[in-house]
């Protein structure tokens, strides 16, 4: 079984990236504080590249490729995001919230937001 550093999240979301080598649009399949998966990095990118991602709102991520396989890439950030960086990537427009978004990050499930209105005291 494999195990990562930190949860991953699904994410749907075209992003532009660069590297010394080049540059292009790639799509982001999921999303964690130390990494993402990519889908679509150019030929020019080989495992090892450096390559900096400009997330929503001017954000931007550093990283190293550290697989390829087919159209699909791993990058390993240098500098791991912030978990408000994660949180408002997930919910920017454009991007697809997944079910887990009923879990706080230890993974208990969290009340329904109306559970606290329609409580009486």
């Amino acid at each position: 079984m494999e195990r990562r550093g930190a949860e991953r999240y699904e994410a749907s979301s075209t992003v532009e990236y660069s590297s010394a080598e080049c540059r292009g649009e790639a799509q982001i399949l999921d999303l964690s504080l130390a990494g993402c998966r990519l889908r679509g990095l150019g030929e020019g990118i080989s495992r090892g590249d450096e390559v900096e991602l400009q997330l929503p709102a001017g954000m931007t991520a550093t990283g190293t490729v550290c697989w390829i396989e087919d159209s699909l890439a791993g990058v390993k950030f240098a500098v791991p995001i912030s978990m408000a960086t994660l949180d408002y990537f997930r919910f920017a427009d454009g991007i697809t919230v997944t079910d887990d978004a009923d879990f706080d990050r230890f993974g208990r499930r969290l009340p329904p937001l109306g559970a606290r209105a329609s409580s009486s005291l």
